[in-house]
């Protein structure tokens, strides 16, 4: 498909450059009313996201090399040339993340987790329209029937509208568990996403001593091991945060209840992981029976979002216990 949008003179746009710089614009609306919203102010979002714009653009860029080194003569063209490579979309989030942990670390923004709140339903979108702008590129094509890009241009839009309306609406979620349901699904889609795509990245350390670890993980893709880290994290957050919270509560009622609760969620949250893996690893060796390996592996996502879901909401009910203690009527 021509990619060309805007030709004029010397003067020559693509349409994957003019979808992506007005996303980017659009999103950046987006996440200045949710923040605004808030009580946030304008000059901080624009602060942050223009930094997360020159931060995610190195970072993409650099992950990009180092999964298609072939595509460079060396590390200096990633960033001088780009008439050659693409982007690492993936680097988009962990950008935003490492400017948050920054900021975080030297304490100059209060409230950072509203601000990730706001950025949440940006990122989706902003991600979402780089996936269909993948249409004109050629990139993110499928293995199957479906194409990549198509399905996770939608999954995110649908991510997008869910957080958008949560964002401006009344049943917004405490600070930063916003950032944290954007994390979990798009990492859980990435897993399914990179799966289906037939020009995924992959990181390929050199060295005759990497050889065997190659080998070992060359069907992996590098935005499903984001991914996969992501949904732990979560996961685990919110089980210290449990933990955390009850240890302030009247420790005489239902401990063992909730132990159980846990340990049962753990137990399924291990085994939903373990079929992603065993999903992921038939299906790049039997390609044939890709749809039976998929729905396997669908299923055992949605398994594990369901138990991320499960550990926020005993987490938000101990929450609102822990207060409700403190503070009786």
């Amino acid at each position: 498909m021509n990619n060309t949008s805007i030709c004029l003179y010397n003067l020559i746009i693509n349409w994957n450059v003019l979808i992506t710089v007005l996303s980017v614009i659009s999103g950046f609306f987006v996440a200045t009313t949710i923040y605004l919203k808030n009580g946030g102010r304008a000059v901080i979002m624009s602060l942050f996201y223009t930094l997360s714009i020159i931060l995610s653009f190195l970072l993409s860029r650099l992950l990009h090399y180092l999964c298609h080194l072939e595509q460079y003569n060396n590390i200096g063209e990633a960033f001088t040339n780009y008439n050659i490579g693409s982007f690492f979309m993936p680097g988009i989030v962990l950008a935003v993340i490492i400017l948050a942990a920054i900021l975080r670390a030297v304490k100059l923004i209060d409230n950072l987790s509203i601000l990730l709140d706001a950025m949440a339903p940006s990122l989706a979108f902003v991600m979402s329209m780089i996936r269909f702008a993948d249409r004109f590129t050629g990139e993110c094509q499928g293995k199957y029937v479906i194409p990549s890009y198509l399905v996770s241009f939608l999954i995110l839009l649908a991510l997008f509208i869910l957080l958008f309306i949560l964002g401006i609406s009344a049943l917004s979620p405490a600070k930063g568990d916003m950032f944290r349901l954007f994390l979990a699904i798009y990492g859980a889609s990435e897993i399914f996403i990179d799966s289906t795509r037939n020009d995924a990245s992959h990181v390929f350390l050199p060295g005759e001593s990497m050889i065997a670890f190659n080998n070992a993980s060359g069907f992996v893709a590098l935005s499903q091991i984001i991914g996969a880290i992501l949904c732990i994290y979560i996961f685990i957050y919110y089980i210290v945060k449990i933990i955390k919270v009850n240890k302030m509560l009247d420790v005489n009622e239902k401990i063992s209840k909730l132990v159980l609760k846990l340990v049962a969620l753990i137990l399924y949250f291990i085994a939903a992981c373990s079929f992603i893996g065993l999903a992921e690893y038939k299906v790049q060796r039997h390609s044939s029976e890709f749809v039976k390996y998929y729905s396997i592996q669908v299923t055992a996502i949605i398994v594990m979002l369901v138990t991320i879901y499960l550990m926020y909401r005993i987490h938000k009910k101990a929450v609102y216990k822990s207060i409700s203690q403190r503070c009786p009527s």
